[in-house]
């Protein structure tokens, strides 16, 4: 019987390049402490041996790091907006930071907002100073007030993961709500409620921050039904009072899906019930407060997802722009409220 080789240790890597084993394992786990250039000769030392980190070790690692209280560098939450004006006002934007804010406390990373909007700050200014304060990963925040590019950093510093779509270059590692799929739910539970004729008022800022998602999968509804009973979707810019009375005159929907809640008051405004001349659903329902029955994109674990995304990054040296950008999604669940018919007592 052939002899098993052992496979090769940390020890090993250090005989081989010659810097401590301590240096080898914090290079391997991507530490920021680390210098790039030195991390990038032991990543290829350790291809070269075909040294595969112990998973159990790993995790036992972890597990004695986070016991303790290991601190293991600063995340950069870069934003672009009055941080405690917006988290007074915006549950969504308060709640996942809050998520993120936690978890990366856990496994063992400082999560500290930056803004990045001021009047002359240049992506070369941004990036001399988070290099200046050792920051190696950096998860950016939804654009506000409107999406758009970002900054022009120098990307091979960071390991980066945007948070939604609304950043609309460079191609980015993200984490975002699955809005194809809570359009999907939407339209399952408002049909579970009895609604057939479901109409879709949509702005285009809405679809560019969706990146088409919620859009898409309502077109492809609508498709599955027979012509005489699609609706297509009001999809303008701004509201014209006349016109959008005219739609639903026209269309004659029986429930109506918005993107945002002040369309409740506006609805009423015009002079409809709701529910009784047609129900009201919203695509992204923001926090307890709002009165509208729809989704919860669960905004904690989209914070969640992004400092773990970001820290996996950091563990693996992987920073710069993606060749291939890989998404995590975060699936929505179904709120009821008064706006849409009262679900069958079972």
């Amino acid at each position: 019987m052939r002899p098993v080789k052992p496979r090769p240790t940390l020890r090993d890597l250090a005989q081989l390049t010659g810097f401590h084993f301590t240096t080898i394992g914090l290079a391997l786990r991507g530490d920021p402490r680390i210098r790039p250039e030195t991390a990038r000769e032991i990543h290829a030392a350790a291809q070269r041996l075909g040294y595969v980190k112990d998973a159990m070790l790993s995790a036992l690692s972890t597990y004695r790091h986070d016991k303790h209280g290991h601190f293991a560098g600063v995340i950069g939450f870069l934003h672009t907006y009055d941080f405690l004006k917006e988290h007074r006002t915006n549950h969504r934007a308060r709640q996942s930071y809050e998520a993120a804010a936690n978890r990366a406390r856990e496994m063992g990373f400082k999560l500290e907002p930056i803004r990045v909007d001021t009047p002359g700050l240049t992506g070369a200014r941004l990036t001399a100073m988070l290099r200046a304060r050792g920051i190696r990963g950096l998860i950016l925040a939804p654009l506000l007030p409107a999406p758009g590019p970002f900054l022009d950093l120098d990307w091979k510093h960071f390991a980066t993961v945007a948070m939604g779509y609304s950043i609309t270059a460079p191609e980015l590692h993200r984490a975002s709500f699955n809005q194809a799929y809570s359009m999907r739910k939407l339209l399952a539970e408002l049909r579970a409620l009895g609604y057939q004729r479901i109409g879709l008022q949509l702005h285009p800022e809405t679809n560019i921050r969706t990146k088409g998602n919620s859009l898409g999968a309502y077109l492809v509804d609508q498709y599955d039904l027979p012509a005489r009973d699609r609706i297509p979707p009001f999809f303008e810019e701004k509201i014209v009072t006349s016109e959008f009375r005219a739609w639903i005159k026209k269309h004659r929907p029986d429930c109506l899906i918005v993107p945002i809640p002040a369309m409740l008051p506006r609805l009423l405004d015009m002079g409809y019930r709701i529910p009784e001349d047609f129900g009201l659903a919203i695509m992204s329902r923001d926090g307890e407060a709002c009165k509208i029955a729809g989704i919860d994109e669960q905004s904690d674990l989209l914070g969640l997802s992004a400092v773990e995304f970001v820290v996996s990054l950091l563990q693996i040296n992987q920073r710069g722009l993606p060749e291939y950008a890989r998404y995590i999604l975060v699936e929505g669940r179904w709120e009821w409220r008064p706006t849409v018919r009262a679900p069958a007592k079972a």
